[in-house]
């Protein structure tokens, strides 16, 4: 990033002989003064300490100019003593305004910290979701029996119940941490976002207007229609807990040309065209010391049971997924803006798939089944032998190999564990697909499955996420074999 350098030339009696226009500028903003008077001062600290050896070692003072409101303006100040010529014994000043440089080295810095957390947050998801199948699975399968009783399958129900709930909270880490499945189509923001709005103006309270400002243009990009209403959706339920005396809720839709040599908005920002849409409330704004945290999870300043922590997480790290960013702006009093980066492309949008109502059933094809967690592996063998299919088990890599190789002529179908000791899925789908070029391959995973590699060159047709629900897995498995 280039600053821009204001200079300032001082006397012996530190009076400011000459500047240079930006010189002249930072002089007034941080000391009061011009050219002819005498400098005693920057932003209330005396002058004289930064005529001292820098205590940071990079040969420079650093000044931060407070202000109301913030950001507050961050400089670098250098100085060098005159020891020839007619104003030997003076100095001569440079003052860097280095406060976007500042602005974004603490953006990298909270991504880098971001990244982390998410990495450790997949984790725990992870196994969280192995457990969450067993509890969801086996409670589908006795609710479904036709001997249980009624009163006990209410029961089932609510067990069933909590754990989509539970497993919803570990989607949202999931999705802070960028490891949740995301298939993505071509998608027109602008009715997209129209229906939104007509959905929000319902939900929300009506001392809360709502707006949508769009600037002319074309808005498409390559997303996941479901996982881009959560994430609007979670910051127009903070702005509408950001102002509980009502307010505006405004919407704005706009793009940028983002070239080479400009300084992005945001970190790793690429050069080309970006969608903005920007949610804009009237509430009463954020702190400055939790602005660093926002996108934290289960960082909240709201009170017990008033919210999980995780919306502003779950918005982030789906934001990120789509290749976007996303920056905010607040002042307390006044309001917050989140304004959402994502990357424009020019396609021709997808018609989305749509479900069929009945469950479809097997017909006593043979799936060979690979699972390391023995509770997994028991609910998922007993829940595709409900729907008709013949299963054959391995808990790893290994012993799914010797098992394809004994019984390859039957197997119509490969569902395996992507994370696994001893052989990991990726290895095996590998391994599989040197044996059989016509494999077909279903990936189970806590994790998002990104087409890794050539994964989909080697057979896999398709991936489900844990915790598997009967449905889903009914009918992602029918499609796979008859496709």
């Amino acid at each position: 990033m280039i600053l821009q350098n204001g200079v300032v030339a001082l006397s012996a009696e530190k009076r400011v002989l000459l500047t240079n226009p930006l010189g002249d500028t930072y002089l007034k903003q941080l000391a009061g003064i011009g050219v002819n008077e005498v400098l005693t001062q920057l932003a209330g600290q005396p002058f004289d300490q930064f005529l001292e050896v820098p205590p940071n070692g990079q040969g420079y003072h650093k000044l931060v100019l407070t202000k109301n409101p913030p950001p507050h303006q961050t400089f670098e100040i250098f100085v060098q003593p005159v020891e020839i010529g007619p104003h030997a014994g003076g100095w001569v000043v440079v003052l860097q305004d280095a406060t976007q440089a500042q602005q974004m080295q603490e953006r990298i810095q909270q991504q880098d910290r971001l990244a982390a957390i998410g990495q450790l947050a997949a984790g725990i998801a992870h196994d969280f979701n192995n457990i969450l199948t067993s509890i969801i699975g086996f409670a589908e399968l006795a609710s479904i029996n036709p001997q249980t009783q009624e009163i006990t399958r209410r029961d089932l129900r609510r067990i069933i119940n909590q754990g989509k709930r539970a497993a919803d909270l570990v989607r949202q880490i999931l999705d802070f941490s960028r490891q949740s499945v995301t298939e993505k189509f071509s998608l027109d923001l602008l009715p997209f976002l129209k229906e939104l709005v007509k959905l929000l103006e319902r939900t929300i309270p009506e001392d809360i207007r709502i707006s949508l400002e769009v600037e002319p243009g074309d808005y498409m990009i390559k997303g996941n229609p479901a996982q881009l209403k959560q994430a609007i959706t979670n910051l127009a339920l903070n702005a509408r807990d950001a102002m509980p005396s009502g307010g505006t809720l405004r919407f704005r839709l706009s793009d940028m040309v983002l070239e080479a040599h400009r300084p992005p908005p945001c970190p790793q920002m690429a050069p080309g065209r970006w969608l903005l849409l920007s949610i804009i409330d009237t509430g009463v704004g954020i702190p400055p010391e939790q602005m660093s945290h926002l996108f934290d999870p289960f960082f909240t300043t709201k009170e017990v049971g008033a919210g999980t922590g995780l919306g502003l997480a779950q918005t982030y790290g789906l934001v990120k997924q789509h290749d976007g960013e996303i920056d905010v702006q607040s002042q307390v009093g006044v309001g917050t803006t989140f304004t959402i980066y994502l990357p424009a492309v020019a396609a021709v949008p997808k018609s989305l798939p749509v479900d069929e109502a009945k469950m479809p059933q097997g017909n006593s094809e043979v799936i060979l089944l690979v699972e390391d967690d023995s509770l997994v592996l028991d609910v998922s063998k007993t829940t595709l032998e409900y729907l008709g299919y013949s299963v054959l088990t391995a808990v790893n890599g290994r012993l799914a190999l010797q098992m394809y190789e004994q019984f390859q002529a039957k197997i119509s179908l490969v569902l395996t564990d992507l994370t696994m000791p001893e052989m990991d899925g990726e290895t095996l789908v590998k391994a599989l697909h040197d044996r059989n070029p016509s494999i077909k391959i279903i990936l189970l995973t806590g994790y998002a499955f990104d087409g890794r590699g050539n994964m989909q060159a080697h057979g896999v047709v398709d991936w489900l996420q844990k915790p598997l629900g009967i449905d889903q897995l009914a009918r992602t498995v029918n499609k796979a074999i008859k496709g």
